[in-house]
Parts: C-alpha cells; structure tokens; sequence
C-alpha cells in the first residue's frame, strides 16, 4: 500500500501545478 500512495502524493502536486497555471 505504501508503494501506490507514495507515487499518489508525489504526483498529486504536479496535478495542482497544472491546475494552477
């Protein structure tokens, strides 16, 4: 489980990233 979250979070900002601009 730790596998498929760490990959979650580390994606979740660059997703925002795009949103934001």
């Amino acid at each position: 489980m730790k596998f498929l979250v760490f990959p979650l979070v580390s994606c979740l900002p660059i997703t925002f990233f795009f949103l934001y601009f």
